[in-house]
């Protein structure tokens, strides 16, 4: 998986999310794991390695890729089309650590 497939997955992700679709709302109140819903602010408050294992069925990448990718790609210019912003939330200085949210602009 490339960067731009992993960025369109994380970018489908939001966008249900904006669109507060249920199926993706249900899935993550019952996911075990560092995605949470309506939290600081933001309809999304997630940490990378939670994200991963959110989409892991979906990604088919390990997480050091996975990472990489993301920050390779353009990820926030995407999401600011579909009014949308991750932002850094609480940071630990180290990028598997930091707490992230997704927004609306």
């Amino acid at each position: 998986m490339n960067a731009g497939d992993v960025n369109e997955l994380i970018l489908n992700l939001f966008r249900q999310i904006l669109q507060a679709e249920s199926s993706i709302i249900q899935r993550i109140e019952g996911f075990n794991g560092d995605v949470n819903l309506g939290e600081k602010g933001c309809l999304l408050v997630f940490t990378l390695p939670g994200l991963y294992q959110f989409l892991e069925s979906e990604v088919c990448t390990p997480y050091l890729a996975f990472r990489q990718r993301i920050f390779q790609g353009t990820l926030n210019a995407d999401l600011q089309r579909i009014g949308g912003q991750v932002v850094i939330i609480s940071s630990t200085g180290k990028v598997d650590t930091n707490q992230y949210g997704f927004r609306n602009l």
